[in-house]
């Protein structure tokens, strides 16, 4: 056998009840202080009227079940802050609520959504699925997390071609490995060329859980 399987997916699931769990924020803020509201759900973006970010903020940041940051202020860990696309005020909900701008949510004629994505990437509800099968992984084994972005090196290693520049790292993936190669002392953690894997097949199946899966299960009829 030359084929290695991995099963991965784009996110997690968590499931919602927009019926008891909606943070309108028309009972917090107005077009006074909101000019934008450009996202809802899991999470919210919003562009605030010229001047007034922080006041927006203040008017928030009390608000159950829900957390309220500027841009400037979001966590390192979301790898997030940076872009110049990343709007001015972000808005996080706690996970199973959800965020309206105008509680169409609570609309009958709008779906009523029973899962959602794009809560804190800290949960484990969020976790994408990841499971591997064939002659280049460990049998029956269950291992720590990986980080997404260590699935890309993984697989260039088993396909034996060098990976472009990314911000995955083989070594943490390394632990899904029957036979892990050694590494240098580089700070990329790159193998010694020597170690690389023979094996030259891979199937890659993603799982678009929401869109393919999930969909189906989480729009009540």
């Amino acid at each position: 056998d030359t084929v290695n399987i991995i099963v991965t997916s784009d996110h997690g699931m968590a499931a919602t009840d927009s019926d008891t769990k909606l943070i309108d924020l028309r009972d917090y803020v107005n077009d006074t202080l909101v000019a934008d509201v450009i996202q809802q759900g899991a999470m919210a973006s919003l562009i605030p009227q010229e001047g007034k970010a922080q006041e927006l903020v203040d008017a928030l940041k009390d608000v159950e079940h829900m957390t309220v940051m500027l841009k400037e202020d979001i966590s390192e860990r979301y790898h997030y802050k940076d872009h110049r696309r990343i709007l001015p005020v972000l808005l996080i909900a706690d996970e199973g609520w959800t965020i309206s701008e105008n509680g169409t949510y609570r609309q009958l004629n709008i779906p009523r959504f029973l899962g959602d994505h794009g809560y804190d990437n800290i949960l484990s509800s969020m976790r994408p699925i990841f499971v591997a099968r064939g002659p280049a992984f460990k049998q029956n084994a269950v291992v720590e997390s990986i980080d997404t972005v260590d699935i890309y090196p993984l697989i260039c290693h088993l396909l034996n071609i060098d990976p472009a520049p990314n911000n995955g790292s083989l070594e943490r993936a390394a632990t899904l490995l029957r036979d892990p190669p050694k590494f240098s002392n580089d700070c990329d953690a790159s193998p010694d060329s020597s170690t690389k894997s023979e094996v030259c097949s891979i199937l890659l199946v993603p799982l678009f859980l929401f869109s393919h899966v999930l969909m189906p299960e989480i729009l009540s009829k």
